[in-house]
């Protein structure tokens, strides 16, 4: 039986905001296919992201640090420099589709 244990990294300084990076081996990713190769984010990242995208809708209130937070981690991901009303906009299929609704 071969072994799969999760890795915690600190200080990589590369793709870590807080100085830690941990990787789960079980983890699901959505993988999405660009022009400059394909991008892969964990679904409990995105579930994340889209619910900081998207929280004013729900509750009726807007809160501009869970917005930025999103973006910049957005912006992270794809390795690029979009704006809220861009990944709102584009992601707004993805966010509304069954598999994200569980």
């Amino acid at each position: 039986m071969s072994q799969t244990k999760t890795k915690v990294i600190f200080n990589n300084g590369e793709n870590t905001d807080n100085g830690y990076l941990i990787e789960n081996p079980f983890a699901t990713v959505q993988t999405f296919n660009t022009e400059n190769g394909q991008v892969k984010i964990p679904v409990y990242s995105l579930i994340r992201i889209f619910s900081m995208l998207y929280v004013g809708e729900r509750t009726g209130r807007d809160s501009s640090f869970l917005r930025s937070g999103a973006v910049k981690a957005l912006n992270q991901y794809f390795k690029t420099k979009k704006n809220y009303k861009f990944w709102r906009e584009n992601l707004r299929p993805l966010y509304e589709s069954q598999y994200y609704k569980k």
